[in-house]
């Protein structure tokens, strides 16, 4: 199941998983009626705006289970897997893709520009964060 709902904190619009909601929260928050985008309810790349390919070094089946319908492994074979992914922003996606390298203590290699360059810009972000 997934939530779709305006994230304050990166003025846009996201999607959710809900098996990943720990606790709920009671605020004081006030709502703002916003319109919707229209619900992206694919499940293949086709769905969605951008695609990208990494690579992991692990076995394929750790990777699979991490990418739900946002993506799938397409090659596996001596310790690596290579992993075809999508949704509906590169940014959002690559950190996705980090996550998953750093829950599995493992590396991830862009092999698509779009997510070498998002990489680069989370490391510039992470890098400013740390005072770097």
């Amino acid at each position: 199941w997934y939530l779709q709902a305006w994230d304050r904190g990166r003025e846009g619009w996201r999607t959710f998983r809900l098996d990943r909601a720990d606790e709920v929260h009671v605020t004081t928050f006030s709502v703002v009626p916003r319109t919707p985008p229209e619900a992206q309810l694919g499940s293949g790349p086709e769905a969605w705006p951008c695609d990208v390919r990494v690579r992991y070094r692990c076995p394929g089946e750790a990777v699979a289970r991490r990418v739900a319908h946002h993506g799938r492994v397409i090659d596996s074979g001596a310790g690596w897997c290579l992993l075809e992914a999508w949704g509906r922003d590169v940014d959002e996606l690559a950190w996705h893709l980090l996550w998953i390298a750093l829950d599995l203590d493992t590396t991830v290699e862009p092999l698509s520009a779009p997510v070498a360059a998002a990489f680069a810009r989370l490391q510039g972000r992470v890098a400013a964060s740390l005072g770097g």
